[in-house]
């Protein structure tokens, strides 16, 4: 009985890992695209003045 209390345990705690690691996944795909945007528009805009004009 112990014994499958164990692994009910560490079921838990590996679920518990999963839904950690899904958000904190979340979060970090948010800042790489906001990082990537702020690294990129410029570029953009240079290369496509028209670009820049529709998002001034």
């Amino acid at each position: 009985d112990s014994h499958r209390s164990i692994a009910y345990r560490m079921k838990v705690r590996v679920e518990d890992d999963i839904v950690l690691l899904l958000i904190i996944l979340k979060y970090v795909r948010r800042y790489y695209i906001n990082i990537i945007l702020l690294t990129h528009l410029p570029y953009a805009c240079l290369f496509y003045p028209k670009l820049s004009q529709v998002l001034q």
